[in-house]
């Protein structure tokens, strides 16, 4: 990864305003003003760290969203696909969710949407994905892929360190 540059404090704003409506508590987690920093990978994919608070913020294909080093000690508000265990080790390493591996499904998905794909057995955080379906088509759906996998347990951006 290369460090590109500090973000500007109107940039650092938005991107927390936009953060800040899917982590509850965002304004208690970090402060108001800060040095947030941009990187780059092979990809093309952006990463921004946060005041060294280990919060990495990623934009891919449009999205931001947490590292999911920090979605496993925080509160997520954005919908959540909960998959079976034995889809477990396809999506830590990368697939994209096929609907025979899912199990319960919130109905507030819509297609191209953000999502969070959480386990079944005790709701660890596994994936970011975009819906690929609305929650009413997936359930009506028996197979076929569902979610495009963005971000993933030991991916780049999770093993990120400066």
């Amino acid at each position: 990864m290369a460090k590109i540059e500090s973000v500007s404090s109107r940039e650092r704003k938005e991107i927390l305003e936009i953060i800040g409506k899917m982590i509850e508590g965002l304004d208690n987690l970090l402060p108001k003003k800060g040095k947030t920093t941009k990187y780059l990978n092979e990809k093309g994919e952006v990463g921004y760290l946060v005041d060294r608070s280990n919060l990495v913020l990623i934009k891919k294909n449009d999205f931001y969203f947490p590292c999911l080093k920090i979605v496993r000690k925080i509160k997520m508000n954005i919908p959540k696909i909960i998959v079976d265990l034995g889809a477990i080790r396809f999506v830590t390493n990368g697939a994209d969710i096929m609907r025979p591996g899912i199990t319960k499904i919130e109905e507030n998905i819509l297609e191209g949407s953000l999502v969070l794909i959480v386990e079944e057995k005790n709701g660890a955080a596994l994936a970011f994905g975009k819906s690929l379906y609305d929650a009413v088509d997936m359930e009506m759906m028996e197979n076929g892929r569902v979610i495009e996998n963005l971000h993933y347990l030991k991916d780049d951006w999770f093993n990120f360190e400066i």
